[in-house]
């Protein structure tokens, strides 16, 4: 019976011991284990960031590339900003000359049956440019009507132009 309560104390220090032996963590393992863990979240955000600014850029550039596109076709359509028809060539001497220069040009349009009557409004005192109306009797429908030009000259370090306003369309364009 001794050898047996001697076993017990035997068996429960055996026990103890292995719990006891077990090796904890010390500070500088737990410290490399938090900073491998942080450094994972970092990268894992990181990896995040890098995707979302991967998106983004492919948005962006989506964009502007439609954006290009838009650019191109409206500088290619520029042209069509010109009247398609035949207008000759302006002289622009002065106003009055340049006055009747247009309505004689515009007398002779196919829709023009008759001319009723003319006014110009400057923009502005000391300015030449200015605004021509006419109106006119139209060929097709018999019904008085109006047209407007703008004539321009030398405005904004611009040269000479007659933009015909009611077709919204250069008939002589200006340029640098």
């Amino acid at each position: 019976m001794k050898r047996f309560l001697l076993l017990i104390p035997l068996i429960f220090l055996v026990g103890c011991a292995s719990i006891f032996g077990r090796e904890s963590p010390t500070p500088e393992i737990e410290s490399s284990e938090i900073q491998e863990t942080e450094k994972d979240n970092t990268n894992a955000e990181l990896e995040y960031q890098v995707w979302d600014l991967t998106e983004s850029l492919a948005s962006l550039q989506s964009d502007y590339d439609e954006l290009e596109a838009a650019s191109a076709s409206s500088e290619s359509s520029a042209g069509s900003h010109i009247c398609d028809v035949d207008f000759g060539s302006m002289k622009y001497q002065n106003t009055s000359s340049a006055v009747a220069i247009l309505e004689g040009w515009f007398a002779l349009q196919e829709n023009v049956e008759e001319m009723q009557g003319t006014y110009s409004v400057e923009f502005w005192p000391g300015v030449e440019s200015l605004t021509h109306t006419i109106r006119y009797i139209h060929a097709d429908t018999g019904a008085s009507t109006t047209t407007s030009f703008l004539l321009y000259f030398q405005e904004a370090d611009w040269s000479d132009g007659l933009l015909w306003v009611t077709e919204q369309c250069w008939l002589d364009a200006p340029h640098r």
